[in-house]
Order: C-alpha cells, then sequence, then structure tokens
C-alpha cells in the first residue's frame, strides 16, 4: 500500500443493530481498513452527518435495504437524502443484492438498488457473481469487488465441543427471514435419528416473527425438534458454532454469506447448498465447506447423515486463501478509497 493509498481520509457509516450481519461486516471492514468507523441507530440525521469528522475526503456506506427503512423504496429514499448531505465522494456497499425474477418484490427492490447505486461514485460487492447480478439488473456503475473477511485468527484445534446434553444438533445461522432455506433443513433432517434437532442460531428478521410459527409447525408434522436461540451476544455465539454437531448454510439464492465466513472463522467446515456465489468462494477454498445439490433431492439429507456419522468433517484446521484474510480485504478496501478520492 502507497503512502498515498495510506493517507486518504475516510469515515465509515455504520447503520443499524449491532448483531446484523452487515453491521458486523462493516465494523469489521472498518477495523481492517484502519479507517473511522461512525455508528448510527437508524438513518443519521442532518445534524449527526454535520459533526462527523471534516477531514475525511471519502465515505463508506453498507446498505441493505432492510437497515434503512420499512420498504425498499423508503430505504432508497432515505440514502438519495444522505448522498446529497455528505458532501464527499462515496462508497456504497451492497449486500443482498436482489434478483431480477419478475416478481413484484423483486422489481421493487432492483428499482431502489439502482436509485441507490446511482448514489455513488464506486458501488463495492462481495463477489463477481454480485457485480454480475447488478449488470443484470440494468445497473451500469463503476463496481468494485473486495471478497468478505473471513477470520481465522482465532481457530482453535477441532475440541469435538459438540453433542448438546439432550442429543445432537444441526445448525442455521443467521437471521429467519423467508429465503434462509430454514424449511430444507428441517425436511431433510426427517429421515436423522430422532435424537437430531435443527437449531435457528438467530432471530427472526423483522417483519417475519411468524415464520419461527411456520417452522415450528413444519417441524413438528416432521417428528423433528425444533429451537430457535433469538439474539446472541458474541461470547454466547462463539460457543454455539462451536457445540453445533453439523452446521448448514442452506440458502438457495444468497447473493453473499457472513453466516458461511462466520462457521469458517469458528474452524467449521459447513454443508453448503450450491449456488452462484458458494460455487465461487469453493472455486478459491475447495476444503472450507461441503457442497450439495439443493435441486436434487437427498443430497442434503444424504450430506447432513455422513457428517453426523464423521463429526471430524465439520471442522477444518484454519488455512483460508489470502484474499478473505482481514488483511488482504482491508487493504484492498484501501486501494478502493484510494481511486475513489483521486478519480476526476
Amino acid at each position: 500500500m502507497s503512502l498515498t493509498e495510506t493517507r486518504t481520509r475516510v469515515i465509515s457509516l455504520v447503520v443499524g443493530p449491532g448483531d446484523h450481519g452487515v453491521v458486523r461486516h462493516a465494523i469489521a471492514v472498518g477495523a481492517a481498513a484502519g479507517v473511522k468507523v461512525a455508528r448510527f441507530p437508524g438513518v443519521p440525521t442532518a445534524a449527526e452527518l454535520a459533526a462527523l469528522p471534516g477531514d475525511a475526503t471519502v465515505a463508506h456506506l453498507h446498505y441493505t435495504d432492510r437497515l434503512f427503512g420499512p420498504d425498499a423504496a423508503t430505504a432508497a429514499a432515505r440514502v438519495r437524502d444522505l448522498a446529497i448531505r455528505l458532501e464527499r465522494r462515496l462508497v456504497i456497499g451492497l449486500h443482498d443484492v436482489p434478483v431480477l425474477d419478475g416478481t413484484p418484490h423483486s422489481t421493487l427492490r432492483v428499482t431502489a438498488y439502482r436509485l441507490v447505486a446511482g448514489c455513488a461514485d464506486v458501488v463495492l460487492v462481495a463477489s463477481n457473481h454480485e457485480r454480475d447480478r447488478l449488470y443484470r439488473c440494468g445497473i451500469d456503475a463503476d463496481i468494485g469487488v473486495v471478497p468478505l473477511p473471513i477470520d481465522c485468527r482465532g481457530v482453535l484445534p477441532a475440541a469435538q465441543e459438540t453433542g448438546a446434553v439432550h442429543g445432537r444438533t444441526v445448525g442455521v445461522l443467521g437471521f429467519i427471514y423467508p429465503g434462509k432455506d430454514h424449511e430444507d433443513v428441517i425436511e431433510a433432517s426427517s429421515t436423522l435419528p430422532s435424537d437430531v434437532a435443527v437449531h435457528a442460531l438467530g432471530a427472526p428478521s423483522d417483519g417475519h416473527a411468524d415464520l419461527v410459527g411456520t417452522l415450528a409447525r413444519l417441524a413438528a408434522r416432521r417428528g423433528r425438534r425444533f429451537a430457535v436461540t433469538g439474539r446472541l451476544d458474541d461470547a454466547t455465539l462463539a460457543l454455539a458454532l462451536r457445540r453445533v454437531d453439523v452446521p448448514v448454510v442452506p440458502g438457495r439464492t444468497m447473493s453473499a454469506s457472513a453466516s458461511l465466513g462466520e462457521w469458517i472463522g469458528a474452524g467449521r467446515r459447513p454443508i453448503v447448498a450450491s449456488n452462484d456465489y458458494t460455487r465461487e468462494v469453493a472455486a478459491a477454498a475447495p476444503d472450507l465447506m461441503t457442497m450439495y445439490d439443493p435441486k436434487r433431492p437427498g443430497q442434503l439429507s444424504a450430506a447432513l447423515r455422513a457428517a453426523l456419522n464423521e463429526p471430524p468433517s465439520t471442522w477444518h484446521a484454519g488455512h483460508v486463501p489470502e484474499v478473505y484474510s482481514p488483511d488482504h480485504v482491508g487493504r484492498s478496501h484501501r486501494r478502493l478509497y484510494h481511486h475513489v478520492a483521486t478519480r476526476r
């Protein structure tokens, strides 16, 4: 990293609760890049923006619509107003990039993401897959790609902490919302031994509390115990990630996944649904996950059964490709900030 890049003044604007995956990512990236981080529980007011350090020439805003409003259109309008007031070069990191599938919900989100992208000097995403998805959504912008960091510096040897007192567990990490595909895990686990329970490590996303009941009823019909932990503090989460017997990342259409990185960062080798994003990660780090095809009946059940029968297969040794290391991700962000600060 050049001295000029080091001197580029940056302020990272982080909106939302501390347990949200995008917020956790934003804080980690700010630390890795060595930039100032300004935390806001909600969209910052004009007075809060005026109080930001005056020496920052670049602002980095991490965006997913759920953090900025009750619906996609409101969230995008708030970002547009914020961008006007910032009076700085602006990098917007887009998360949960929508799929252009023709449904009304998708159409609304795509329109909103187009508006948000138009507010940025540079748009940042976490994978080539996300960049291609933005292009398919009609977003013609300067798009940078920096992967989500995977921090394995604290990985301990596989201590076999798994195996709860009341039986074995299959765990899905993260907020509960439609498209997270907890249903797939419950269905697939129905053929497993009766002591195996499905645990959702997290809480329902805003507006989706009813999904917990839906999942519980599905589990009851399938003769499977199902539990939701609710929000977990860092220490409790770290313990939970190591105590689950089989970690699973079942999302079929995810654009990127902080949950995948959390599992790997805890030393786990999760069972992961094959999709454009996970195939991209697996191409660089094939030993850090076990892939299954969610379109092929029985594959997830077979993978769960194999993992339960071979517990060491759910752990890894802590070796992650350099491109995913926090230091490399931090340097990549600094280069991006310098590019934004010096572009004409």
